[in-house]
């Protein structure tokens, strides 16, 4: 079962934990709840695009991409988690859905970072911390 990570904060404080279901809200996404790598799929800002705000809002990649200025394919590829979400796309979709450009950045990033992890998590592991111990 795939769950999303992205949670919001509204403007009374309340966290308001997002998933598969329309949220009757107007307020969007702010913050990013990380849950052990462990216990959740990593999740691709096109995943939370797409369940979080496409569908529940029943708007088409096509239809964001003419509307935010940019080329379907971006969309699209950021949907099918092929394609990375810019600077340039996280302005554009900030202002499109009102939220903050760092939303999509911090998505970004998490969804990058734990990939990085995943996949060199071996010879992270080989890295020890420094120690201020005095030479002899």
């Amino acid at each position: 079962m795939r769950v999303s990570i992205a949670s919001e904060l509204t403007t009374s404080g309340v966290s308001v934990l997002l998933g598969r279901k329309q949220v009757p809200s107007r307020f969007n996404l702010l913050t990013i709840t990380k849950h052990t790598m462990d216990t959740l799929l990593n999740i691709h800002p096109g995943e939370v695009l797409k369940l979080d705000f496409l569908e529940p809002l029943n708007i088409t990649a096509a239809r964001l991409a003419r509307d935010i200025g940019v080329a379907q394919t971006r969309i699209a590829g950021i949907v099918r988690g092929e394609r990375a979400v810019t600077p340039d796309t996280a302005v554009r979709l900030g202002r499109y859905f009102k939220t903050t450009p760092q939303l999509w950045l911090n998505l970004q990033r998490e969804y990058d970072l734990e990939e990085l992890q995943r996949r060199q998590g071996e010879a992270y592991e080989q890295i020890r911390a420094y120690s201020e111990k005095i030479a002899a």
